[in-house]
């Protein structure tokens, strides 16, 4: 049974949401157990979104990948990016892979997700909740994989441009406010194949007063370039490489406590990563991969009525890991995963403040750590597997720590029109401490911001309860409970000695300073109603507490819903229709300002012209639903209305 389980395949929808229709058969390796699955068929509940839904909506990055994915928050950061929250934990907690090796984070452990493109992106998985016994110390809220597409067989080009309008608020008073182009070359051959992706996205900002020079939408270009070699040799190993550049320089005018001021951040990132792999000989096969990234920016802060640059800040972070995985099929009902990861986190970060003092703010700090781990996917029967598995932590700074998971699923595939699923799971999460929060000095004049050596790491217990139901008829609808407490919750607390207002507002220290919990239930359905008529969604609900103080957590929304309509009005044009609903949300710790609920709305219409010409438009935050930016309270979207079109020629031999 199991030896069926390991050629098994995922059920994919070739058009419309990722989970509306369950014909589809595609294989693909799912996150949640590291080995090649069916979605149907696996123990961790794990969602997916497909490159035909990134294509569909003409996303550009993986912020707007994910921008509907049920439980899931998109939240600006400081360096004009956005981060993901996830089930009630904000982005330092969750873990953003591409191809199981983690992205370089711009803030702490904070991943901006802007900057991963997504011309070579073949799916996306999403495994919510603690699994640690996998992926180590930043999944406590939940794990994102990225899986990027190989060569397709042949030779191949495409070429894709875009441009779009803000409309009134555009800063410049032509007819483009923001542009993409995209450039692909591929070929795959017997034994060997290659690819290379290129992407720029130029905008030149938005405001939403022509009047003042303060400026909201950033202006410049964002740069990306993604390769993927591969070769198979005699005896069926196969080599990957993927080296990948981004690069970005990015500017807007911010009120700076009174005074304008420019603030200005240029980034360079580079990764590469490795893969050996041994397909199934027998019962067994295993996989190298290591990864090396090196990531730069420079960030200024330059008052505009001054002749010194304020501010200058350095940083620089490096990470190296390497990673074993070996598989063995030990018994029919049994396929034992062993792994060990070796990591290395290295931060340097220096200030220059008016030209002339230099100060370090963490001087060449070094984290490692050794990790095993081991699982067993168990085949009981016909009808019910489970998979436990522990992972055994070992770093230089805080010793050992084990992190435990059970999870199981119960199939009932002849009772019922089409399949239930019922899953269960539980893990222990482990994070430790980022080197930004053990080391920072952050001297921003008005305030400062402090590292803390004697921080604890943090831990989690989670518990997941779903069903599901897999319609006879390309249909879908599952429910899902989850619950979570975390202890030793690290965050910034104020000193009130330090506070001098209104000159000085204090030092924020980090601390271990609460136990929180969150909880909550998700709906979700998809159905095709008609062969050209598909419909999705969902709802969410969370309370996510600060148990100390039995106060909610800023910037959760109690209430979440997402619906999206598909209409193939032929077979060479569509139209989607998506909306995204937050409630209220607090925007203080202490519950008494509230952010207000919004409802936005987006179009896509797409339409192929010939085998090798297609085009598109669509209409971003269709309702212009957008926060005033003069209430720090305010948490509705940044952007207001955009209006973009955009042609693509993809050639394939």
């Amino acid at each position: 049974m199991q030896a069926m389980l390991i050629a098994g395949a995922i059920t994919l929808p070739m058009k419309g949401h990722a989970e509306a229709d369950t014909t589809q058969i595609k294989p693909v390796t799912v996150t949640s157990t590291k080995t090649e699955r069916q979605l149907k068929d696996v123990p961790v509940r794990t969602e997916v979104i497909t490159q035909e839904d990134i294509e569909k909506m003409h996303a550009n990055n993986l912020a707007e990948v994910l921008r509907y994915t049920p439980g899931i928050q998109l939240e600006p950061n400081l360096k004009n990016g956005e981060n993901v929250w996830m089930q009630g934990f904000d982005s330092d907690r969750v873990l953003i892979l591409i191809d199981g090796n983690p992205v370089a984070p711009s803030l702490g452990a904070s991943v901006d997700v802007t900057q991963i493109a997504v011309g070579d992106i073949e799916r996306v998985e999403i495994l919510k909740g603690s699994t640690s016994a996998l992926y180590g110390t930043s999944a406590m809220g939940g794990v994102i994989n990225v899986i990027t597409s190989n060569p397709a067989p042949g030779n191949r080009a495409s070429i894709e441009v875009s441009g779009g309008s803000w409309g009134e608020q555009n800063l410049d008073d032509g007819p483009l406010g923001k542009s993409y182009g995209k450039v692909l070359l591929s070929t795959q051959k017997k034994r060997w194949g290659a690819q290379v992706i290129a992407e720029i996205t130029d905008s030149g900002g938005y405001t939403t007063d022509k009047d003042s020079r303060q400026t909201e939408g950033w202006e410049g270009q964002k740069k990306n370039l993604s390769t993927k070699f591969n070769t198979t040799f005699d005896n069926g190993l196969t080599l990957t490489l993927m080296p990948r550049l981004y690069q970005e320089d990015v500017h807007n005018i911010i009120n700076n406590y009174g005074n304008l001021a420019q603030k200005r951040d240029q980034t360079d990132l580079k990764q590469v990563s490795m893969v050996l792999e041994s397909p199934f000989f027998g019962d067994h096969g295993w996989k190298i991969r290591a990864m090396l990234d090196d990531y730069q920016n420079t960030s200024y802060s330059d008052t505009l009525n001054t002749t010194v640059l304020e501010r200058e800040r350095q940083t620089n972070t490096q990470r190296k890991e390497i990673g074993l995985q070996y598989d063995w099929l030990a018994h029919a009902d049994h396929l034992i995963t062993v792994g060990l990861d070796l990591k290395q986190d290295w931060m340097n970060v220096e200030n220059i403040s008016d030209e002339t003092t230099r100060t370090t703010e963490v001087d060449d700090e070094t984290y490692t750590s050794k990790e095993v781990f081991i699982q067993d996917s168990w085949m009981i029967n016909n009808h019910l597997e489970l998979l436990p598995g522990v992972r055994v932590n070992h770093d230089s700074d805080f010793g050992s720590h084990v992190s435990p998971m059970i999870n199981g699923i119960y199939q009932i595939k002849d009772k019922v029109p089409g399949q239930i699923n019922i899953r269960a799971g539980f893990g222990k999460g482990y994070r430790a401490p980022t080197l930004k929060e053990r080391f920072y000095v952050f001297d921003q004049t008005f305030y400062k911001v402090l590292g803390n050596e004697d921080l604890d790491p943090e831990t989690s217990t989670s518990y997941q309860l779903g069903a599901e139901w897999l319609l006879p008829e390309n249909g879908r609808l599952g429910a899902n409970l989850f619950y979570t407490r975390a202890q030793d919750f690290i965050q910034s607390e104020v000193d009130p000695s330090t506070v001098n207002m209104p000159f000085y507002m204090g030092d924020y220290v980090y601390k271990n300073v609460s136990e929180v919990s969150t909880k909550g239930l998700e709906f979700n359905f998809n159905r095709a109603l008609t062969p050209s008529l598909k419909t999705n969604a969902a709802y969410t609900y969370m309370e996510a507490k600060d148990e100390d103080t039995d106060k909610y957590l800023t910037l959760r929304p109690k209430h979440q819903a997402n619906l999206g309509v598909d209409w193939f009005m032929t077979a060479d044009t569509s139209l989607a229709l998506k909306m995204n609903f937050e409630s209220k949300q607090y925007a203080d710790a202490a519950n008494e300002q509230e952010s207000p609920s919004f409802f936005s709305w987006d179009l896509a219409f797409n339409q192929d012209l010939t085998d090798d010409w297609s085009w598109y438009a669509g209409i971003d935050n269709l309702s212009d639903e957008q926060r005033d930016f003069a209430d720090s309270t305010d948490q509705r979207p940044l952007e207001g209305r955009y209006v973009y079109a955009g042609i693509k020629w993809d050639w394939k031999e």
